[in-house]
């Protein structure tokens, strides 16, 4: 499986590394923000992680799942810049 980690920290990247052999995962990794609606939907389900940075409304869900994001994980203490509701609405 792809999952795609956006807003990466140096401190961050062993673990990534370590899940990806441990689970046989594709983790590409980004310093920055994905600029999500320039990308081309994945062929397959993928994932998206990120940090509390970004609020991930209806608009930005309905664009996650336009491009075949099925999983939507966040590295933070709480999940409040997420809509659950809408993330349920587009099967993610």
């Amino acid at each position: 499986m792809l999952i795609l980690a956006d807003q990466v920290r140096e401190d961050e990247r062993e673990y990534f590394a370590e899940f990806s052999k441990e689970y046989d995962l594709d983790i590409r990794l980004n310093e920055d923000m994905t600029d999500i609606a320039g990308l081309a939907p994945f062929p397959e389900p993928a994932g998206y992680s990120v940090l509390g940075m970004h609020h991930y409304g209806p608009g930005e869900m309905a664009l996650l799942a336009s491009k075949n994001i099925k999983y939507l994980s966040t590295r933070t203490v709480g999940y409040d810049h997420m809509d659950l509701d809408a993330a349920a609405k587009y099967g993610i």
